[in-house]
C-alpha cells in the first residue's frame, strides 16, 4: 500500500492515513528517511492509543513520526490546515451507514483542501482479480463515480483490493 501511493507522489514528505486497521502502513510510510510526517486517524478516536499501550514490544517500531490526534477523522479535516502529499483512505467497505460516511462526496470534499499541490488520494475498495459479484461491483462504481465527483483526476490500480488513485 506505501509503495502503490508513493509511486504516485515520489516526492512524498506528509501522509495522512485514516482507517483503524492501518497501523502497519503508518509504520511503512514512517520508516523511510523521506517522510518527516505520518498523521493517523480512525473513526474510534482512542483506537490507536489503546492500540498501543496493548502492542507488544516488537511490534512498537517506526512510531516517533506517527501523529495521533484523537480525533474523527471528518472533525478533524474541518479543523486541519496542514497540506499532505498523501491521504490513504483504507476504511471497510461502506456496507453500513456509519462506514458510507467516508466514502461520500461531503468526506472526499473535507480532504481536498488537506491536499498539498501534487496531493493524492488512495480510496480503498474490495476488489476481486478475476470475478466480482454485483454487491461489489456497485460499492466499487459508487465511490469511483463519487471520487470522479470531486477530484479532476482519477486512477484504479484494480486486485483484490482496489485502490482509487485521485487527485487535482
Amino acid at each position: 500500500v506505501a509503495a502503490l501511493h508513493l509511486a504516485q507522489n515520489p516526492d512524498a514528505r506528509t501522509c495522512l492515513v485514516v482507517g483503524s486497521g492501518s497501523l502497519a502502513i503508518c509504520q511503512r510510510l514512517a520508516l523511510l528517511p523521506q517522510i518527516t510526517r505520518v498523521t493517523w486517524l480512525c473513526p474510534d478516536p482512542h483506537y490507536p492509543e489503546q492500540l498501543l499501550a496493548v502492542l507488544p514490544d516488537e511490534f512498537r517500531t517506526n512510531l516517533a513520526k506517527i501523529e495521533l490526534p484523537r480525533i474523527e477523522p471528518s472533525r478533524s479535516l474541518r479543523d486541519e490546515t496542514y497540506a499532505y502529499d498523501l491521504i490513504i483512505l483504507n476504511v471497510p467497505d461502506a456496507t453500513t451507514l456509519a462506514l458510507n460516511r467516508y466514502l461520500t462526496r461531503e468526506f472526499l470534499g473535507l480532504l481536498r483542501p488537506c491536499l498539498g499541490p501534487k496531493g493524492v488520494v488512495g480510496i480503498r475498495v474490495s476488489g476481486g482479480e478475476n470475478v466480482m459479484g454485483p454487491e461489489l461491483l456497485r460499492l466499487g462504481a459508487s465511490t469511483f463515480l463519487t471520487a470522479r465527483g470531486v477530484f479532476r483526476n482519477i486512477a484504479l490500480k484494480p486486485g483484490d483490493e482496489t485502490w482509487i488513485l485521485a487527485s487535482d
